[in-house]
């Protein structure tokens, strides 16, 4: 057997194609069957499973691609699927940046909600909640907003739920001022900025959110005239590609819609 192809065909290269596709896909199917159901993880099933079925079947692609038809076809398919890499690629990179965004000295913390079980914050917010305190811990004078109203399977405000969780860790319940009317990232960073003006408080602001919500919170936040720092929970490795790939969907949706 040959070191670059084996007796069925397969090469280095296509193997590692069809390997990348089929333990993708596995993992993305595993995603969506413990309850990540979302475009990012229907987004890279789709993609993993378009790569292995590729690899796989090259053999075929390339007898077809002997046609016109196919040839052409299969031509506009690479095309397409190069500018969507590209573009996936540069908006990525605005999302990691983002995350890493430093606040400035003074800023006004504001935490924003995420899915409360009855009363319990989810693991997210937890996470969320987690890394709040540690900067509240670090900056003893910082106020914060916390931000979040009352959704279906919610029997407090996220905002209720936060001040609870952080004011039972220790947090002078004076330091934190509630914001429990808004329904998405936009009314967040809206109404908390209604909040500091109201206060007082500074424009500068520290979001603590996951990594990759931070550039739409950035966003927003600059959009109702708030200088935004980043101050990132720590979310779970395997959790990290089916939420940026849905943030990237978020992202296009603002940009264009």
């Amino acid at each position: 057997m040959s070191m670059k192809k084996s007796e069925n065909g397969f090469g280095a290269g296509r193997f590692a194609v069809l390997a990348i596709g089929v333990l993708g896909t596995a993992y993305f199917i595993m995603l969506l069957m413990i309850g990540i159901k979302n475009l990012g993880s229907m987004t890279g099933a789709a993609v993993c499973l378009i790569l292995g079925a590729t690899a796989a079947f090259l053999p075929r692609i390339k007898k077809l691609r002997e046609k016109r038809l196919w040839r052409v076809l299969t031509n506009a398919f690479l095309v397409l699927s190069g500018v969507i890499l590209i573009t996936a690629a540069s908006l990525t990179g605005m999302l990691l940046h983002a995350a890493v965004r430093e606040p400035a000295d003074g800023a006004t913390v504001v935490v924003l909600g995420c899915l409360v079980r009855g009363e319990t914050p989810s693991l997210m917010l937890t996470r969320r909640l987690e890394a709040a305190y540690a900067y509240l811990c670090e900056n003893p004078d910082a106020k914060c907003v916390v931000s979040g109203g009352m959704g279906a399977g919610e029997s407090i405000s996220e905002a209720e739920a936060m001040y609870r969780w952080l004011t039972a860790r220790g947090i002078d319940g004076g330091r934190i001022l509630l914001e429990a009317r808004s329904v998405n990232t936009e009314e967040n960073l809206r109404f908390s900025a209604e909040i500091i003006r109201r206060e007082g408080l500074s424009e500068n602001v520290a979001i603590v959110t996951d990594g990759f919500h931070q550039y739409r919170a950035w966003s927003h936040a600059r959009k109702f005239g708030l200088s935004a720092g980043a101050v990132s929970a720590k979310t779970p490795l395997y959790l990290l590609p089916p939420y940026y790939i849905r943030e990237l969907y978020g992202m296009l949706a603002e940009m264009f819609l």
